[in-house]
């Protein structure tokens, strides 16, 4: 499909695909990111510490 093309353009970090079912209905969810690890750290410690 078109979106694994789009997010790989895009330059996602990480996509991950995530595979539900319920009876006979089968979907797909995407989900990705374009923070590396590291910085998703860094974006949770500085977005959380604020809530505090």
């Amino acid at each position: 499909p078109g979106i694994y093309k789009e997010l790989q353009w895009a330059e996602a970090v990480e996509v991950k695909t995530i595979d539900m079912a319920q009876g006979q209905k089968k979907s797909r969810l995407v989900a990705w990111t374009f923070l590396s690890p590291e910085q998703q750290a860094a974006r949770r410690a500085s977005r959380w510490a604020k809530a505090k």
